[in-house]
């Protein structure tokens, strides 16, 4: 949250679509990374991803035996989200860990004239 390319986006779309209270921010990116749609050469490692990402333990009474949803804009390898499991995992093996994943794609409008 810091950081000043951090966009709130995807927790906006967890506390409309869950109740404020539900959409928690367990997870928090240490340091900036380019994402890999970006960067390519990026390392897919998700050990080395999970090096990055801090577990917020104040929250964890918050989640303690309940669906943990791991919203993310896209998934592309797959590397990030499994990295986030394995952390909350780590944190509450008692927890059932899904992902969600939501992305959009612009393209130019039709031609529907015709």
């Amino acid at each position: 949250p810091n950081d000043p390319l951090y966009d709130d986006r995807i927790y906006e779309i967890a506390s409309n679509i869950f109740t404020p209270s539900n959409a928690i921010k367990l997870l928090n990116t240490i340091t900036s990374r380019a994402p890999a749609h970006i960067n390519q050469n990026a390392d897919r490692n998700p050990d080395l991803i999970a090096q990055n990402i801090m577990f917020d333990n104040s929250l964890i009474s918050d989640v303690e035996g309940r669906t943990i949803i791991l919203l993310d804009d896209i998934l592309n390898t797959g590397a990030s989200y499994l990295a986030c499991k394995n952390i909350l995992t780590g944190h509450c093996p008692n927890n059932n860990i899904i992902g969600l994943f939501v992305g959009r794609c612009v393209r130019p409008a039709p031609d529907l004239s015709t």
